[in-house]
């Protein structure tokens, strides 16, 4: 799925050290279109990170 990559992609730009991707929950209008996103990693040391995201017609924004 092209959302989870590029989730992934800016959670490694925004995450220094290692974490795991645990989620990533779509959020959509009432005509079933994604509008944002959520995702969630663990840390390393056992801490959460968990960042919206949208779309903004280019790229994804943390």
């Amino acid at each position: 799925m092209i959302y989870r990559d590029e989730a992934r992609r800016l959670a490694r730009q925004a995450i220094r050290g290692d974490f795991k991707p645990e989620a990533l929950h779509t959020y959509a209008d009432e005509k079933g279109d994604a509008i944002y996103w959520r995702i969630r990693a663990r840390l390393a040391d056992g801490s959460k990170w968990i960042r919206p995201m949208r779309r903004n017609g280019i790229a994804g924004l943390p």
